[in-house]
């Protein structure tokens, strides 16, 4: 994981901005 800058991650994936439904949740470092 040091490739961070060529390596993009889906939408669904970012934690800044979650726009996957049901996915934000679960990829939310937050639990509950």
């Amino acid at each position: 994981m040091t490739e961070n800058s060529e390596y993009t991650p889906p939408k669904v994936w970012t934690w800044n901005k979650p726009s996957g439904g049901s996915f934000a949740n679960i990829n939310r470092p937050i639990a509950g």
